[in-house]
């Protein structure tokens, strides 16, 4: 099928005018190795597993990811970044 159950078409003469500031519009770049991509999101699935049940192992489970100021704590990224940069207890 083409179409759901409508297709909405406006008319010949609607021109909605341009949205974007093309003098602001910045794409951020970054290099990505393609065969870490899937490396990373198992790793950090690993982390979450092992993190959920040592919560739950003593008693205090993981019910939901921290946020702070409204954005989610990637608790893999911050784990990882502690242990870089000499654990806990440096």
């Amino acid at each position: 099928e083409k179409f759901g159950i409508c297709a909405i078409q406006p008319p010949p003469s609607w021109k909605p005018p341009f949205m974007l500031d093309l003098n602001k519009l910045r794409f951020p770049t970054r290099v990505q190795k393609i065969n870490e991509l899937l490396v990373r999101k198992v790793q950090r699935l690993k982390f979450m597993k092992a993190l959920t049940g040592f919560c739950d192992g003593r008693g205090t489970p993981l019910k939901k990811i921290p946020d702070v100021s409204g954005r989610a704590v990637d608790l893999h990224l911050l784990y990882t970044l502690v242990r870089k940069r000499g654990g806990f207890e440096q």
